[in-house]
């Protein structure tokens, strides 16, 4: 409701379009049943740092070997 205050009365018969249109598309919420829990967010932060992080891994031996001739 706060970004449509610069419509100012309007506002609210917005908001109340908003609100039934997202009743009748989302009857099941935003968040469509998903659960907030620790285990969860956990498991959330893994999944992204395991996108972010490279695939590649380099063992200690290969570098410390790769400047001998």
């Amino acid at each position: 409701m706060e970004i449509l205050r610069p419509l100012g009365v309007w506002r609210w018969i917005i908001g109340a379009i908003l609100l039934i249109i997202t009743m009748i598309y989302k009857p099941g919420g935003l968040a469509g049943g998903k659960e907030l829990s620790i285990k969860g967010i956990v498991n959330f932060v893994d999944t992204l740092k395991n996108r972010i992080t490279p695939k590649t891994k380099f063992s200690v031996e290969n570098n410390s070997n790769s400047g001998k001739q």
